[in-house]
């Protein structure tokens, strides 16, 4: 049973309800673009009062039985795609009635489908979810239900069911305007439907937008397992897990059953405009597109483009692992990845100094792993970790990153030291919390406790002076002889929550970047470029507390566990 393939021209009979609950039923002529139904009526009819009141319809042809929901979208001659399709289907009433003042275009989107069918003289129900495509037989008794589905698959590549704008002033359904379009007060939102991806688009906005959620109407299926990704790291919580509605699931998710022989998902690609979430339940799937500039709406400057979803389709006999990894090259490309050219490995002094440290213990530890990897082509690095910058104690662990303090005398002379060894000289920064005096609008407008800052501040990677800072900052480190740059603190320092606590706030306060026009992603995309654009293609820059969807093609490496 399909619905795609009932020929579009066809008087078939309506059923529709008013308030009073009487149902009236009427020959209709009627065309179906793609997975939805379009007639045209009187707009001072019967018919249009009825559905006005009561938008829920029912289509019969023949054997099928259709339900859905009827919505009025303008005058038939505003609808160029309708017109020509009702025009080869019913030319005589065509040119009798669309011209006229008085008619209107409705849409009849299917939300429910059966009909009867008979196997060995037995009686049959097929039932269809249009939304999923989910299709199911019972029999008589209807205890027997059989998935003759040919593979798992979301279809998550098609224009949502529902779209929702949230203002800083209260959210508002969108209307659908046809063509994968939708819009509500003063914003717009494209879809762009292609092979297993769908392109979401704001193409235009005249107040603040906080976040945008779109919605797919499906069944997914019984006994699934879903897991789900971090914001920027994971925290011991990163399983398979059964349906939990309210689990916020961000950048992309998977879908299995219980034997794990049917894996499917969907994401957005790396370097999205948007943070982006997913959650999964019983009736459907939702994306929801954080587009707030810190805590407050974002004005954009024009149209922006905030996602690209990609799905993965099931393929037999596929492993959990193997289809994540699939996933992940959807998601992320070859040309857009950026991988170290050896594997990395060495040592770091954190977990055992602590930020308590000196030139002579740093070139003792780049000695010991010089002498355990003797003969191995791909050197070892060291890694100066928190603890060599003068502001450092107190339980300050920030700038500035130009000096460094009487543990350290020459930092450059001490990378020397450790590629005299045959080790490669690695180091550590907090390149947003500062000591250095800075003018006040590059500070971060953010309510911060003195007990984070310790007389420092947060700098704001939407000045555009403070990006030149930090990729001064990160030369300074490649010109002393640093060949990877471990960087931290970033996603902390800008949203005051560390990954754990995000869920689907991921910041507190009402404040905003000092750059409106920006989300919260393109700001932390222009600090991560920033770092990459003070060093050259050689060094190796590696991220923790940083967000590996939005620094993918920018850093080499980053840190995966808390």
């Amino acid at each position: 049973m399909t619905v795609s393939g009932v020929n579009a021209a066809f008087f078939e009979k309506t059923g529709a309800a008013g308030n009073d609950g009487r149902v009236s039923a009427r020959t209709m002529s009627v065309v179906r673009l793609g997975d939805r139904f379009y007639f045209q009526i009187d707009g001072d009819s019967r018919k249009a009062a009825q559905l006005r009141e009561n938008p829920r319809a029912a289509l019969c042809l023949g054997n099928l039985q259709i339900e859905g929901v009827c919505r009025e979208i303008g005058r038939p001659q505003e609808h160029k795609a309708f017109c020509a399709a009702y025009r080869a289907a019913f030319p005589s009433t065509f040119d009798r009635y669309t011209h006229l003042e008085c008619e209107r275009l409705w849409e009849f989107a299917p939300d429910f489908a059966k009909q009867w069918i008979y196997e060995g003289g037995e009686p049959f129900e097929e039932i269809l979810d249009p939304a999923s495509g989910i299709l199911e037989k019972r029999n008589t008794k209807g205890n027997e239900i059989m998935n003759r589905a040919e593979e798992w698959k979301l279809p998550l590549n098609r224009c949502p069911d529902a779209v929702k704008f949230q203002f800083e002033d209260g959210e508002v359904r969108a209307q659908a305007l046809g063509g994968g379009t939708f819009e509500a007060g003063g914003a717009a939102l494209r879809t762009d439907a292609g092979a297993h991806r769908l392109r979401v688009t704001l193409t235009a906005c005249e107040k603040p937008l906080m976040r945008v959620f779109l919605r797919w109407k499906m069944r997914l299926p019984q006994g699934v397992r879903v897991l789900g990704d971090h914001w920027e790291r994971g925290y011991g919580d990163m399983e398979w897990r059964g349906l939990v509605p309210e689990r916020v699931l961000p950048w992309y998710f998977l879908l299995a059953d219980q034997d794990g022989n049917n894996v499917c998902g969907a994401g957005v690609m790396v370097r999205p405009n948007a943070l982006c979430w997913w959650q999964a339940d019983a009736s459907g799937v939702t994306l929801a597109l954080d587009v707030r500039c810190g805590g407050r709406g974002f004005v954009p400057a024009g149209e922006a483009e905030l996602c690209m979803v990609r799905v993965l389709p099931a393929q037999a006999g596929e492993s959990a692992f193997a289809a994540a990894r699939r996933l992940a090259a959807a998601l992320c490309p070859e040309v857009m990845r950026r991988l170290p050219k050896a594997p990395v490995y060495g040592g770091n002094n954190w977990y055992y100094a602590y930020g308590s440290s000196s030139s002579e213990e740093i070139l003792g530890d780049a000695r010991r792993i010089a002498e355990l990897t003797e003969g191995l082509s791909n050197r070892p690095f060291m890694v100066i970790d928190d603890g060599w910058q003068t502001a450092h104690g107190g339980g300050y662990n920030g700038g500035p990153w130009d000096r460094s303090n009487a543990d350290y005398p020459d930092m450059a002379a001490l990378a020397r030291g450790m590629k005299e060894m045959d080790v490669r000289p690695g180091i550590w920064l907090r390149p947003l919390l500062t000591k250095k005096p800075v003018p006040e609008r590059w500070k971060l407008q953010r309510s911060i406790p003195e007990r984070e800052l310790h007389g420092g501040c947060v700098l704001d990677p939407s000045v555009p002076e403070v990006l030149d800072e930090i990729a001064a900052d990160f030369a300074r480190l490649e010109e002393w002889g640093y060949e990877l740059i471990k960087q931290d603190f970033t996603t902390f320092d800008l949203l005051g929550r560390w990954g754990v606590a995000f869920g689907a706030e991921l910041t507190d306060g009402i404040w905003r970047f000092a750059d409106r026009s920006k989300t919260t992603a393109m700001v932390i995309k222009d600090l991560y470029d920033a770092m990459r654009r003070g060093v050259s293609d050689d060094t190796l820059l590696m991220g923790c507390n940083t967000m590996p969807h939005l620094s993918a093609g920018v850093f080499e490496l980053s840190r995966t566990g808390d």
